[in-house]
């Protein structure tokens, strides 16, 4: 009885994630309002994406090369538009958690399954990785529906593990092969696009260095930022999963789903905060290199 009602007051109660369901939906609201007024300033909310760009203009005495976040005009994708659009998507499912109540909470703690936040994260993770791409310098459609597809498959991936781990019967060997066959794909899929971005920012970044600068011209600090914050965050959800995995097989007696849910929504928030920020802080040009023009000498 004793262990009974210690491994109970471990669980994170209703009332708890409730209340980080109404405090975090409080501050994506927040964030989709304010880049909604931020980006509709700079026209940002319609016709025109905006991207980190390289611009050189030569002339007979050398090059005025200048580094900066260009407006264009774009079939593919609007930054701006998708930006605020996960915010607002993130918010919704807060405030659908605190307002399901009774479903939320069977959800969480007898199906331990929450079937909707992969649904969110499908929407969502996939906005994210697009707007990530695109500032790596990744204009093409194809890639970015590539890039895009892969997204929603390691969110269907989660949740087939997910459901394979809510089963309340004993996991079978089979069960376990299809837990690491999907983790495994997940993973690879994730790395795959994460190499794809990287791959195409570092071409960006040789771009800027074929100009012969007394003074370094460069790509934005801030977006490197947001390429590595943002690879370290969908890694986490990864090994949040991991660690979930391990704890249902190896340690079913402490598995306890509304842990992994708390962290799953605290990992959701610093991601989708940390990115809008990082846009937000470029957007107004806080980062002194962002406008820069430097005299430059041609290379041929």
């Amino acid at each position: 009885m004793k262990s009974k009602s210690k491994s109970k007051s471990l669980s994170v109660s209703p009332n708890t994630l409730k209340g980080w369901n109404i405090s975090m939906g409080v501050v994506q609201l927040g964030m989709a309002i304010w880049l909604t007024i931020l980006f509709n300033d700079k026209n940002l909310l319609s016709e025109h994406t905006f991207y980190v760009g390289v611009e050189p203009d030569y002339s007979d005495d050398g090059a005025l090369v200048k580094t900066k976040y260009e407006l264009k005009n774009a079939e593919n994708i609007n930054v701006g538009a998708e930006t605020v659009s996960f915010f607002y998507t993130t918010a919704f499912f807060h405030f659908l958690y605190a307002l399901l109540g009774k479903r939320y909470e069977d959800m969480v703690y007898k199906q331990n399954n929450n079937y909707l936040r992969w649904i969110e994260y499908s929407i969502t993770a996939t906005l994210m990785i697009r707007i990530i791409a695109v500032q790596s310098g990744i204009r093409e459609s194809s890639t970015l529906q590539a890039i895009s597809a892969g997204t929603i498959g390691v969110m269907l991936q989660g949740q087939i593990v997910e459901s394979v781990l809510a089963t309340k019967s004993k996991i079978t060997e089979n069960d376990k092969k299809i837990l690491f066959v999907s983790t495994v794909v997940g993973w690879l899929i994730m790395l795959w696009v994460f190499v794809i971005i990287i791959q195409q920012f570092l071409r960006l970044q040789s771009n800027v260095d074929k100009f012969d600068c007394e003074k370094d011209v460069k790509i934005p600090d801030w977006v490197v930022a947001v390429i590595v914050t943002q690879c370290i965050f969908y890694a986490s959800f990864g090994f949040i999963q991991l660690v979930q995995i391990w704890k249902r097989l190896y340690k079913n007696e402490k598995y306890d789903y509304s842990f992994f849910e708390l962290f799953y929504l605290v990992d959701s928030l610093a991601s989708k905060v940390t990115l809008g920020a990082m846009l937000a802080y470029g957007l107004v040009g806080a980062d002194t290199g962002l406008n820069n023009e430097f005299e430059c000498n041609p290379t041929n």
